[in-house]
């Protein structure tokens, strides 16, 4: 992978694009157009959602006397606004390849105020210019980190078997093995909808970038027949104790922290929330997690903490989908997990 650059001249055509945006919603509040780039305003006006394609903005920024090519718009969203400046939060569910774009941007201030949003945006990023070098320095060499040993969901003794090794009991038609955002969208869009009377639901996150735009997205796009029955929304963390652990310990990426932290902030933060008196609680792991997933009335979806290549331990592992009716001691002993403050 090339190095990337935060040099002038690629600070410059970022900070253009996002002049551009700021530009278009402000002489252009509809919510479609014939740019296509669909946009809404939250937070009282300091957020800016944006629906579109990387063709579109390209266009738009042409009109705007600003010549880009796709792969240019694509790296300033997906690493320069997202991960260096951290202001931009990608809701798609796709993401892998894909040039159709769903995101929200954090403005400093009003999307009226351009000057001040300008500002902020070279302070920015001149401030975190010098960072990456700071942590390259104060980041361990890596070495070769002893395999985590994980406990079953099934069973309070320690076993070899992967996390829901038992879950599955190789019955047909009582799990579902649940492997694409769009699945996890659409079941648990479904499982919070359908419901008659309000229920908590409990969340075991990693990063937390998943259910953040899933559920902001649901309540921003809820109608009187599809509203969500939520009532307390339970997110169970890393700590970040634990946290600072597996990062020195290269098990967790140096990012991980401030992307569940802000991923939180934005959720504690969300107006629809508010507005639709949903409880929010927040939870801690202190040793390693024993699930990721959500639980649900009497459902549940549930999937094992795994692995990458480079060692780390957040990977977006499949969620098996299941039922109390099925499960009922397991649905009671994971629920009881999810309300303590800890691991068992």
């Amino acid at each position: 992978m090339p190095k990337k650059s935060y040099g002038e001249t690629v600070e410059k055509r970022v900070k253009r694009l996002f002049e551009v945006l700021l530009d278009h919603v402000a002489h252009c509040q509809c919510e479609d157009n014939d740019w296509g780039v669909k946009l809404a305003l939250g937070e009282e006006g300091k957020l800016l959602r944006v629906e579109t394609n990387l063709a579109a903005l390209v266009r738009l920024a042409e009109q705007k006397g600003e010549k880009l090519t796709k792969d240019q718009v694509r790296d300033a969203i997906s690493h320069y606004l997202a991960d260096y400046l951290g202001i931009l939060r990608d809701e798609r569910f796709k993401q892998q390849g894909s040039e159709e774009w769903r995101f929200s941007l954090t403005l400093w201030a009003k999307f009226g105020d351009k000057t001040t949003n300008l500002t902020k945006f070279s302070e920015e990023w001149h401030k975190r210019r010098s960072e990456p070098s700071k942590k390259a320095i104060a980041r361990p060499e890596k070495t070769a980190a002893p395999p985590v040993t994980v406990t079953a969901l099934m069973d309070t003794k320690p076993q070899t078997e992967a996390n829901l090794q038992l879950l599955t009991f190789d019955l047909t038609g009582k799990v579902e093995q649940l492997t694409r955002s769009e699945q996890y969208y659409a079941i648990l869009t479904d499982i919070v909808t359908k419901k008659d009377i309000l229920n908590d639901l409990y969340v075991s996150i990693g990063e937390g970038d998943f259910v953040y735009a899933w559920i902001t997205r649901i309540f921003h796009e809820a109608n009187l027949d599809k509203k969500p029955k939520i009532s307390r929304l339970i997110l169970k963390r890393l700590s970040d104790e634990l946290i600072d652990i597996y990062i020195s310990t290269n098990r967790l990426s140096i990012n991980f922290k401030n992307k569940i932290n802000r991923n939180l902030e934005f959720i504690l933060e969300d107006e629809q929330l508010r507005q639709n008196n949903v409880e929010i609680e927040i939870k801690y792991w202190h040793t390693f997690p024993k699930f990721h997933g959500y639980l649900y009335g009497d459902d549940m979806l549930l999937g094992e903490w795994a692995n990458d290549a480079k060692g780390y331990i957040h990977v977006k592992s499949p969620l098996y989908y299941t039922n109390r009716q099925f499960f009922p001691k397991q649905y009671d002993f994971i629920k009881n997990i999810f309300e303590e403050n800890s691991t068992f």
